[in-house]
């Protein structure tokens, strides 16, 4: 892998005049190896952990944007007619999640998001170890999601429910 190297004057907003950084990169960037997030997801975001404050709804506002998230509820497959309450989605696994249908959707331009057959597929395609706390935490944050009404508002914006 080729190494290179960018000194404080190639980027100086982002790094001290003293510092070098080393950033590895091996080969050609594909249009495929390229993620995407809605501007304002950058901007407005979700709550960095569950606590009793941001349980059933969340907003944060940037400049002219804002995000809600309000906790929903999901019908049980098990137990017909049966519903449970979920919160809004919170955390480092909560981003993954998001990133990985934003990513999706644009990859695969569509509006319906292939989770896989099981737990262990959908742990396998995000590059996430299998089993103990992970799947527990990935599981819970999956239907969080899921269950959750996000609301993107701000100039140039429609606001309404995704």
């Amino acid at each position: 892998m080729p190494l290179e190297k960018f000194k404080p004057s190639d980027t100086p907003t982002a790094i001290a005049k003293s510092e070098t950084v080393e950033v590895l990169f091996d080969g050609e960037l594909k249009r495929e190896d390229i993620g995407y997030a809605h501007p304002v997801s950058l901007q407005c975001f979700l709550p960095t952990r569950h606590t009793e404050k941001n349980e059933q709804r969340w907003q944060v506002d940037c400049g002219r944007a804002s995000l809600v998230i309000r906790a929903g509820e999901l019908i049980d497959p098990d137990k017909p007619h049966v519903f449970e309450q979920r919160v809004v989605p919170a955390g480092p696994k909560a981003l993954f999640v998001v990133a990985y249908i934003n990513d999706y959707i644009q990859r695969h331009n569509t509006r319906t998001v292939d989770m896989g057959e099981s737990l262990r597929e959908v742990l396998e395609r995000m590059s996430i170890p299998v089993g103990g706390k992970n799947g527990k935490a990935l599981t819970r944050e999956v239907k969080n999601v899921a269950a959750a009404e996000i609301s993107l508002g701000g100039p140039n914006l429609v606001s309404r429910p995704i």
